[in-house]
């Protein structure tokens, strides 16, 4: 970082993530596959899917034949994934993705507070605060399949970072960046129980939408109170758990508050209600003044329990909430924030 051939290339890495996700959602329209959609998504879906049809039909000269020929072709593109026909591992896909830190003025670094060893337990490592898009994914949770030397790869470190099933099904996001660095898996139960039935760590962010409605450029807000599904999932499975909580994730834009209720309900059925402006002639690209900082703590060891008690899994949510509020306190100073407070939502 800090050289303007990173510079180019984190701007380039961005530029390709945010056209994948945005313009795959909008192709998600033609993906007959999809799980059944909620009210309030299909609230937002139907006047894109229309606008969306109508554009291909401007396009083609409101020729119908041409036009159900383009949509034909859309709709098998889409189902493509579905169908067993994934692209290939992709490693300059990957380093590229990873270079998207080389964007921020001071980079993106991941830092322990432990030493990497496959000697510590497999565990869940939770993530804060989602941020608008979770830049720190792919600048820091994929580095480190980078970083180490391909013989070795400690086991406890995370291959797969958790998203919204809706994203991870969208074309173009599936097919470039799902599909080419298979380092993404869909956030839902069944998604994260068959991982865990493989033996594998983790890497989630609990709060979800409901974490990055209230996001806010100067503010450092975990979304954590109601969200115990991680806790008893990793009592379950007799996993630790990794806090981790990412400095600089939440000054990457600005995101106009107000409206907490409507956002809640919004985030209860998978919609983000979220109002994100980054740099004033791109407003989707993240502001640049910054650094991100990934500071995972030490693990917090937990009993396997099959069916554990509310009264359990309250004692061990607050546990974890207590270590995420000491990971804070210790590292807050080091980067450039040590009369912050983290606000426990």
């Amino acid at each position: 970082h800090g050289t303007t051939r990173g510079f180019i290339v984190g701007l380039v890495g961005h530029i390709f993530v945010i056209v994948c996700w945005n313009v795959g959602l909008c192709l998600n329209t033609f993906n007959a596959l999809q799980p059944r959609p909620t009210a309030p998504q299909l609230v937002i879906a139907l006047p894109t899917t229309a606008l969306v049809w109508y554009g291909v039909f401007l396009a083609t000269g409101s020729e119908l034949q041409l036009t159900a020929a383009v949509i034909g072709a859309l709709l098998i593109f889409c189902a493509l994934p579905h169908l067993g026909l994934r692209l290939p591992y992709t490693r300059w896909i990957h380093q590229l993705l990873v270079d998207t830190g080389d964007y921020y003025k001071y980079g993106a670094h991941t830092c322990y507070e432990f030493e990497l060893s496959d000697d510590l337990p497999l565990g869940i490592w939770v993530y804060h605060p989602h941020g608008m898009f979770s830049w720190f994914m792919a600048a820091c949770h994929l580095r480190h399949l980078l970083l180490f030397d391909a013989k070795w790869t400690p086991r406890v470190l995370p291959r797969q970072g958790l998203a919204v099933r809706l994203l991870c099904d969208s074309p173009l996001f599936r097919h470039f960046i799902v599909d080419t660095v298979r380092s993404t898996w869909p956030a839902d139960k069944r998604g994260m129980t068959k991982l865990l039935d493989r033996g594998e760590a983790i890497g989630l962010i609990p709060g979800g939408f409901h974490e990055a409605g209230v996001c806010c450029r100067g503010m450092h807000r975990a979304y954590v109170l109601k969200k115990k599904g991680f806790v008893k999932l990793a009592l379950r499975y007799g996993y630790a758990l990794y806090p981790c909580y990412i400095f600089g994730e939440s000054d990457t834009y600005y995101n106009a508050q107000g409206g907490k209720k409507l956002r809640e309900q919004l985030a209860d059925f998978n919609v983000p209600g979220i109002m994100p402006f980054g740099q004033p002639l791109f407003p989707p690209l993240p502001k640049r003044d910054l650094g991100l900082y990934f500071v995972a703590g030490k693990p917090i060891p937990l009993p396997k329990i099959a069916d554990p008690t509310p009264e359990q899994l309250d004692k061990y949510h607050a546990q974890y909430i207590q270590a995420l509020r000491d990971l804070f306190d210790r590292n807050k100073a080091n980067f450039g924030c040590a009369d912050a407070t983290l606000e426990i939502m």
